[in-house]
């Protein structure tokens, strides 16, 4: 059958009206309403609902994929089947939402209860995090976002599965497996994934070949019985049924897929072992493979090809490969410079076989063990008149097998990428969450005033002056043709000006105006003058903004981005929130992610970042006030007006201005800042709900109540004044302060509970900002910037010479520095990745060599102490292992345990992690358990060393480090299991057991699995094996009634008489 290569997300609709085929791509779902693929979409495995959609290219065969059409497809039941989802009859109770979401995270229930309530209510995650801390168990903002998340996808999730168990119920093909197989997922790509092979096609194959009558029949072959007379009719009447039936055998092959495709345990088998075993490989394209590489010309295309030829030829294992690596090789596939392949383990096949087998038992006596369709004498045994007189319907069941298997493969790989992509887009969106907050955190520039430069050549160097507040005093353009005039400029307005910083945008031409500076800095001895070179990311979209426009209507724009560049120094917080986040430049593959969660994630960071400094009410500006969590545009203008009016002194009269209701106000009211406000508190993070708490710790200090009352014995007139002189008293505030601090935990609850009506959490808070009134977070920040009077040239660097820099982003694969040369650097090595943006790296560059691009290679030598803490006295050897990329996480993987609490991870972590898991594990709830395997081996070696002595523990250990070596070959890692190993097999001679093991490695890829059904004995004879001494044995006739393995779970109290495989044999997987 001819193949067709189509993208996942496309879609075929049926012929307009016109009589012409006209193939369109559907938008990509982005609401719970949108319609989710066509039954193209669904042959590879629909993704999520609000999940990104892979732009992966899927090679099928759409009349083949689950009996699909191809030719006839349509979405009407696809969009039938949303507005079914969304029709409110599988709405999930708001109690039990809670409930679940507080069963799958682990977390108190009446927290979890609250903070969605409050949500609901419009209470934003700031004011929640630093409010009602009592309420919310002490949860940072990350964790209130993570129960919102958490508690949407459970709805989602909710509503699909109930409409997927309504629709199996009522067609006859849900089963108690597949509902708990069901009631297991945690994700809706899990459900989809399961949901695709029971979904209704009234244009597929399989559901026409049922419409014709042929399931009895595909039944009758995979259920083979020729005893049973009603069997033998149909296997009789097949051949003839079938050739009058148009398109026949395609129809029954197509049923015999769709089947086959339908056992859960197969395709988790499936699924599992590709999850393991997986690669990706990369070729890089010699001819444009994609339209927007066809439409470039030749020299870009070449161009295109020499930036992706790092990835020819190079292959990436699934557990292994790094996020940077799949979004790399994401839009080299999309520019059409590469194509990615996604291979399969070489096992694959046999144990599909192995699988199917198991759970179509009669099989075994209509299929050969061997490879070649004419069965052998060993191979066929007493059923070799079967293979000779079935061989029609031997030959439809070995086509609908392939058919199944292509499909389940290919499904499995797409799951594999998709999953791939949606954890290494999580991972590049935190690194853009990461270094936005803490370039939002720099320090402001006190007491500075700048010439910020903005450089070029065709357009000349753009200067302007700016004071210690941001405001323009004089601007004017040098071009650095007449160096000797741009000279004169800069000494002019440097000395008439009186500045004593010049900050320096890293564009075009920066790196001559850098060495100007410096030249003149050293001939002119200025003793306080010093430059700095910061990026000028996202001054140019400033420039033409309406903000710019508004804030400076008669300067011309050319100057606006060197303003832009020097206030960013000046207070980053209040120029960055201006430009739009995704100009910035501070993380990667920024245009590769969903924009979507990126924007969700980065404006969450903004109203963190603006909550946790404060609004200064008196000169903060209208693009900082509209990132103040809860507050909206309208209030924002009515809050100018006002304050233009001189009105706004206080929070009473921020509470007075029109628009602001109650609601709105009890968000913003902690953020805002009054500093000459009649009210102390006014300047302060103290809710004006808690300004009665503070006047009553005021009273009881006053009164001598409050500690031992030795402090007020020092200021006795503070008494006399009463205690709204005292509350206004900034040393009494202190002095307050400094008693809740020396009071012990249980003398502040019982303080709490009995004089002041409070939870310890809102005590605990006024005495942090009685403390450190109005206390700048960023106080203690590095600023923005390397200042320096002097510029380093890369060519006078010598080997292992030590640098200064400050970093200035930091992504998965490295930290970019300005180390004082002309360009950032790229630096490398152990603890970069706990950098941060901004920090000021002492003495700990290190300058290794020039690489090919004449670049400078930088490693970090000497982390910080934060940095290093982990890492062992041996240096590099003892942090190597956090050097290794950091495995992604694949959804296809989560499990949700017993009664939905937690997660149970089906990755196999290493056997090193076991040890500190163990002893955290509590009843049924594990997260990212070890597998079986792991358990097993360790368990092997203690009751090695404990039976044999020292002359015969040698043989059988070296026997198991054998076995380790071979896990990674190993056909299913957790749900092969073999005999247990008694006494009297470990007593034997070294010989004999290895012969033992060998023929058990056998023996393991033929019997049931882990949790095949007690009835599932296979019919075939086992094959004879040789033993290490030249002969052979015969396997027991009893092999495949072992004992029934012991559950999936793994318990911390020991471990079960059952163990798994050891080995993972070449020969012991049957072959197709």
């Amino acid at each position: 059958m001819p193949k067709r290569t189509r993208k996942a997300s496309a879609a075929r609709k049926l012929p307009p009206a016109t009589g012409k085929r006209k193939y369109t791509r559907r938008a990509t779902a982005a609401a719970p309403t949108a319609v989710d693929g066509a039954i193209d979409d669904t042959t590879v495995g629909a993704a999520a609902y609000n999940s990104s959609k892979s732009a992966i290219e899927v090679t099928h065969d759409p009349s083949t994929q689950c009996g699909g059409d191809g030719a006839l497809s349509t979405d009407g039941h696809d969009t039938w089947e949303e507005e079914e989802v969304y029709s409110g009859r599988y709405e999930l109770s708001p109690e039990e939402t809670y409930r679940q979401t507080s069963a799958r995270l682990l977390l108190p229930l009446h927290a979890v209860r609250f903070v969605l309530t409050q949500a609901k209510e419009g209470a934003t995650v700031p004011f929640l995090a630093r409010y009602r801390q009592g309420e919310t168990g002490r949860m940072d903002e990350m964790q209130l976002r993570l129960v919102m998340d958490t508690a949407k996808e459970v709805t989602e999730v909710h509503r699909r599965r109930q409409f997927m168990l309504r629709s199996l119920e009522s067609r006859g093909l849900l089963t108690p497996a597949l509902q708990s197989a069901l009631e297991s997922m945690a994700h809706v790509s899990q459900l989809e994934d399961a949901w695709e092979p029971y979904k209704e096609r009234r244009t597929s194959l399989a559901s026409r070949g049922r419409a014709a009558g042929l399931g009895p029949y595909a039944e009758a072959l995979l259920h083979f019985n020729p005893e049973d007379p009603e069997c033998k009719v149909r296997l009789d009447e097949l051949s003839a049924l079938v050739h009058r039936t148009d398109d026949g055998e395609r129809l029954l092959i197509a049923i015999i897929a769709e089947d086959v495709q339908r056992s859960g345990e197969l395709r988790r088998r499936i699924g599992e072992y590709c999850r393991h075993t997986a690669r990706l490989s990369c070729t890089l394209m010699t001819k444009p493979r994609k339209k927007v590489a066809r439409e470039l010309q030749e020299e870009s295309f070449e161009a295109l090809r020499r930036h992706f030829a790092y990835y020819d030829k190079k292959s990436w294992s699934v557990q292994r490969i790094a996020a940077h690596v799949v979004l790399a090789l994401q839009r080299g596939e999309a520019k059409g410079a590469l194509k990615v392949d996604t291979e399969s383990g070489p096992k694959s096949h046999g144990l599909f076989m192995h699988t199917v087998r198991e759970q179509y038992p009669a099989l075994n006596r209509l299929l050969p063990l061997s490879s070649s369709s004419v069965p052998t004498a060993d191979g066929a045994g007493a059923y070799s008149h079967v293979f000779h007189a079935f061989s029609y319907g031997r030959k439809i069941v070995h086509a609908g097998l392939q058919t199944a298997y292509d499909h389940l493969v290919k499904q499995a790989q797409f799951s594999i990428r998709r999953d791939l992509k949606k954890s290494a887009e999580r991972e590049a969106i935190v690194v853009f969450a990461h270094n936005l907050h803490h370039m939002l955190l720099q320090r402001p520039l006190s007491r500075s005033r700048i010439l910020a430069m903005d450089p070029g050549l065709a357009n000349g160097v753009k200067c302007v002056a700016l004071d210690e507040h941001g405001a323009v005093e004089t601007f004017f353009t040098c071009t650095l043709m007449d160096e000797q005039k741009m000279r004169r400029y800069v000494i002019q307005v440097i000395e008439s000006k009186k500045l004593n910083k010049v900050v320096i945008g890293n564009g075009t031409a920066s790196g001559r105006v850098t060495d100007l500076i410096a030249d003149l800095i050293k001939q002119q001895k200025w003793e306080d003058v010093e430059f700095a070179v910061v990026s000028e990311a996202g001054a140019s979209v400033y420039s033409v903004s309406d903000i710019a426009k508004e804030e400076f209507p008669n300067l011309d724009v050319m100057y606006r981005g060197a303003v832009s560049i020097g206030r960013r120094v000046l207070d980053p917080l209040s120029e960055l929130v201006k430009i739009p986040v995704r100009s910035m430049g501070i993380g990667m593959y920024q245009h590769d992610v969903n924009e979507k969660e990126l924007m969700r994630e980065l404006n969450y960071v903004l109203e963190s970042c603006v909550a946790k400094v404060g609004i200064n009410a008196a000169s903060a500006n209208r693009c900082v006030m509209e990132k103040v969590p809860g507050i909206n545009k309208r209030v924002v203008d009515q809050i100018v007006l006002v304050r233009h009016a001189r009105k706004l002194h206080s929070r009473e009269d921020l509470r007075r201005v029109p628009a602001m209701t109650e609601s709105v106000y009890q968000q913003i009211a902690g953020f805002f800042r009054f500093p000459n406000s009649p009210e102390p508190l006014d300047n302060t993070s103290i809710h004006p709900e808690s300004y009665p708490v503070v006047r009553r710790l005021v009273m009881l200090y006053t009164a001598g109540q409050l500690g031992d009352g030795e402090m007020m014995a020092k200021k006795p007139e503070d008494a006399a004044g009463g205690a709204a002189t005292a509350l206004g008293n900034a040393y009494t505030r202190q002095q307050v302060a400094q008693q809740l601090e020396r009071m012990s935990p249980t003398q502040l609850a019982k303080l709490a509970s009995e004089k002041l009506s409070c939870n310890v959490e809102t005590l605990e808070l006024l005495r942090q900002e009685l403390l450190h009134p109005g206390l700048d977070p960023r106080a203690s920040l590095p600023h923005a910037g390397l200042l320096r009077r002097e510029v380093y040239d890369v060519k006078s660097l010598r080997p292992g010479q030590l640098l200064s820099g400050v970093v200035q982003s930091v992504t998965m694969f490295g930290a970019f520095v300005d180390c004082g040369l002309h360009d950032s650097v790229l630096l490398r090595g152990e603890g970069v990745d706990a950098l941060q943006v901004g920090m000021y790296l002492n003495q700990c560059i290190c300058f290794d060599s020039l690489d090919h691009l004449k670049r400078p290679r930088m490693l970090l030598v000497g982390p910080p102490a934060h940095a290093a803490s982990g890492a062992s006295a041996d240096g590099m050897k003892g942090g190597a292992s956090s050097a290794a990329p950091r495995r992604l996480r694949l959804e296809a993987e989560d499990v949700l345990g017993s009664n939905g609490r937690g997660f149970v991870s089906q990755a196999a972590p290493a056997a090193g992690l076991y040890d500190l898991q163990a002893s955290h594990v509590q009843g049924d709830i594990t997260a990212a358990a070890p597998t079986l395997t792991v358990r097993v081996m360790q368990e092997r070696k203690r009751r090695a060393g404990e039976a044999l002595g020292s002359a015969n523990s040698t043989s059988i250990l070296s026997s198991i480090k054998v076995e380790e070596r071979s896990q990674t070959n190993l056909t299913s890692r957790e749900h092969l299991s073999h005999s247990p190993v008694t006494k009297r097999a470990r007593a034997e001679p070294e010989a004999d057991a290895t012969a033992r093991h060998v023929q058990r490695c056998v023996e393991t890829a033929i019997v049931s699995s882990a949790d095949a059904r007690p009835h599932s004995t296979l019919y075939s004879p086992l094959p004879s094996i040789s033993t290490l001494k030249g002969g052979f044995t015969k396997p027991s006739a009893n092999a495949s009634q072992t004992s029934k393995p012991t559950a999936r779970g793994v318990h911390a109290g020991g471990v079960s008489d059952q163990h798994g495989t050891g080995g993972g044999s070449s020969d012991a997987v049957f072959s197709f």
